[in-house]
């Protein structure tokens, strides 16, 4: 692997915060590279993100280097995913509560309706997860010299396919492509939690529900935001949610709520399945 050591420094300092990495790899672009820990809850894994990129980029100056987390970097290359893995578990964190090995690709019917809300309201979603304008060169971007993006712009989920904007790789999960480097990962459990309201009035029956070209819908996405005041208990206000998503620069992230509303996404997930 090219650029062993910067990598293997860093697994090594995950190791020692027993985050329990378990792959590296080099991914499709010149000096890119997938690093992964181990799932947990909600806040501890985006207060790990935070770090991380810190921890990157601070491993990378040592060996006279520069990392960038910038979702579209280089023209003609791949550019940076952020992709969320989902999954919701009963109080005592034992049981799976989107596994069910009867249903199609082991999602249950639960999981399908929690899918069902994303779908719907990709708009919004892209929002927050997808805040620069650099972002939608990444998944609005044409083919690169690798062939392929590997980033989503259609509203479409599937089952084993990195095409899409979600996947469901195994039972009782699925990957959120949309996100990028460049978002506030606090944000987007307590906007997914969101979401969970929806389930009830949302069914997903069929597969390769294709919209508008995700880039085209986030304009939409923050006028939803304020029309419907998602944001006002979660993250201080609608007027404060539009101008992170739509002014906030990196410069600006200090500026942004503390992500409180993570540590509230447990409690209302399972509040809310207890009512289901």
């Amino acid at each position: 692997m090219r650029r062993y050591d910067v990598i293997a420094e860093i697994c090594d300092h995950m190791l020692a915060l027993d985050w329990k990495p378990y792959q590296n790899d080099h991914e499709d672009a010149n000096g890119q590279f997938e690093m992964n820990w181990e799932y947990d809850d909600a806040l501890a894994t985006a207060d790990k993100h935070s770090f991380f990129k810190f921890m990157v980029r601070s491993v990378a100056e040592k060996h006279g280097l520069r990392a960038t987390f910038m979702p579209k970097p280089f023209q003609g290359l791949t550019g940076n995913g952020c992709h969320v893995h989902i999954s919701v578990w009963d109080k005592a964190g034992k049981t799976n509560v989107f596994a069910d090995q009867k249903m199609e690709l082991g999602l249950s019917a639960k999981g399908r309706n929690f899918l069902g809300g994303i779908m719907k309201h990709a708009s919004a979603l892209a929002a927050i997860c997808n805040p620069t304008v650099n972002s939608y060169k990444r998944i609005n971007a044409p083919r690169t010299s690798s062939g392929a993006t590997w980033a989503p712009n259609t509203v479409t989920w599937t089952g084993n396919n990195r095409t899409h904007m979600v996947r469901v790789p195994g039972p009782g999960r699925f990957e959120l492509r949309l996100p990028d480097g460049a978002q506030v990962l606090s944000l987007v459990p307590s906007h997914h939690d969101h979401r969970i309201g929806e389930r009830i009035g949302v069914r997903l029956e069929t597969e390769h529900v294709v919209a508008n070209a995700i880039a085209k819908r986030a304009k939409k996405g923050c006028d939803w935001i304020v029309a419907n005041d998602v944001s006002g208990d979660v993250m201080g206000g609608a007027e404060n949610a539009v101008h992170m998503v739509t002014e906030a620069g990196v410069e600006d992230w200090p500026r942004l709520p503390k992500p409180e509303v993570a540590r509230r996404l447990a409690a209302r997930i399972a509040a809310a399945l207890e009512t289901a």
